[in-house]
Parts: C-alpha cells; structure tokens; sequence
C-alpha cells in the first residue's frame, strides 16, 4: 500500500503554516484523509488563524477539528461511504505569526503534543499540563 503521509506549507508575508498528517494504513480512504485533513487546516487557518486567537486553546481546537470533519464528512457523502472513519488520519499543524513572534501548535490524534505559549514551553498529554 502506497505512503498515506502528507504534507501541506503555506507562506503569507507574516504567516507560516505547515501540517503534516500519517493517514491510518488499515483505512481504506486513509491517504486521502490526510490529503484533506492538512489542506482544510491550512486553509481554514489561513482565513481565520488571527480571529481565532481570541477564543482559549480548547475552543481554537474544537473550531479547527469541526472544519476538518465537515469536509471529511462531505468526502464520505461524495463517495458513498456511511462513515468518515475511512478517512483516519493523525494531523499536526504549526501556525508560525512572525510578526507578533508566536508559535501555536494544533495536534489531532494519537500521540502527545508540545506546543510554545509566548517563552512557556507547554507539555500535553491527554488532559494534563505541564509548564516549563
């Protein structure tokens, strides 16, 4: 079965994007997926990452996860398939602001996630937070 692996960058004058997503092997549409995933978090990124900043981490999360799976959701209909569970994939996406020097990092899937808040280096796994 051929690579399910993905990457998408996008460059804006103070703006970097860049995701990266491994589609599940054991998933037929998986490959595809990943191509959906890191495209629609770019680009939803892209038009909304600055407004998005006003909500808590949780929420920026919840909105960028909502997009995703509409567009999966909307994959899975142009198919055929009942479920969007074909489309498994992991996504991580680094939104880079240049110009007002912040880095936030979004992670959906297994594994856990070290993103920089301003100079706190913050650690997730699951539920727990730790700052250093």
């Amino acid at each position: 079965m051929p690579s399910q692996d993905r990457v998408y960058y996008k460059e804006t004058e103070d703006i970097i994007l860049l995701a990266i997503a491994d589609g599940a092997t054991a998933c037929e549409n998986s490959g595809e997926g990943a191509e959906i995933a890191i495209r629609t978090a770019v680009e939803y990124l892209l038009q909304y990452g600055k407004s998005l900043r006003a909500f808590s981490e949780e929420k920026m999360a919840y909105l960028l996860l909502e997009e995703v799976d509409y567009v999966l959701k909307e994959a899975a209909e142009r198919i055929g398939t009942a479920s969007v569970h074909s489309f498994a994939s992991t996504l991580q996406v680094a939104y880079i602001d240049e110009k007002r020097k912040e880095v936030l990092f979004f992670h959906l899937g297994d594994g856990d996630t070290i993103m920089k808040e301003c100079e706190t280096l913050v650690f997730r796994q699951g539920k727990n937070r730790e700052s250093f």
